[in-house]
């Protein structure tokens, strides 16, 4: 049995796209301490990125290449005064920088399916009206193919098995002669 790839990100500096602005952030050595109580929900208080270009950025990528199809857990390891009042918001581009779809997570837990059209993909944590919070890191874990969301209860068939059904399926169905149907269509008509 193969044993599941696990990557862990931390929050180690800070980057263009930090929310510095009256906050007050501690590093200490795994534990980040944010503060800032009149910042506006909704605004961005952190950026993690798996594609970067260091000349315009002037900071290397945080995030793992994920493989397409593949399904991943990203575990969320922080608390935030008050509950709940902060969030992850994952975002997928395209190759032309384009986005396409986001994630939203509010759970501390959240399986997701790295979509097949994506090309890079970035993590935001977004402020929902806290006051201050406590980051440790995020890990994410790849549980494997991305063919079933839940495991638990996707039942596998062999590729072999389908096939016979779909065997069954094609041999069983009718053939109609069309000219015979719409002669006989015709007939009745009359």
């Amino acid at each position: 049995m193969q044993e599941a790839k696990q990557f862990e990100v931390k929050w180690r500096l800070v980057n263009l796209t930090t929310f510095m602005y009256g906050t007050k952030l501690h590093f200490n050595n795994d534990d980040i301490y944010f503060e800032n109580p009149l910042m506006p929900s909704g605004t961005v208080i952190h950026n993690w990125y798996m594609l970067t270009n260091f000349t315009e950025d002037r900071v290397s990528p945080k995030l793992p290449i994920l493989k397409k199809g593949h399904r991943y857990l990203f575990k969320f390891n922080f608390q935030v005064e008050p509950e709940g009042a902060a969030y992850f918001k994952i975002k997928f581009y395209r190759k032309n920088k384009e986005q396409f779809e986001y994630k939203i997570i509010k759970n501390k837990e959240e399986e997701i399916v790295y979509p097949l059209e994506a090309h890079s993909y970035q993590l935001e944590l977004v402020n929902a009206g806290m006051d201050h919070l406590h980051f440790q890191n995020i890990t994410i874990v790849e549980l494997g193919d991305g063919t079933y969301r839940n495991p638990s209860t996707a039942k596998g068939i062999n590729t072999k098995e389908k096939f016979e059904i779909m065997n069954r399926v094609i041999k069983n169905a009718r053939t109609y002669d069309l000219d015979a149907l719409s002669d006989a269509g015709g007939e009745n008509r009359e």
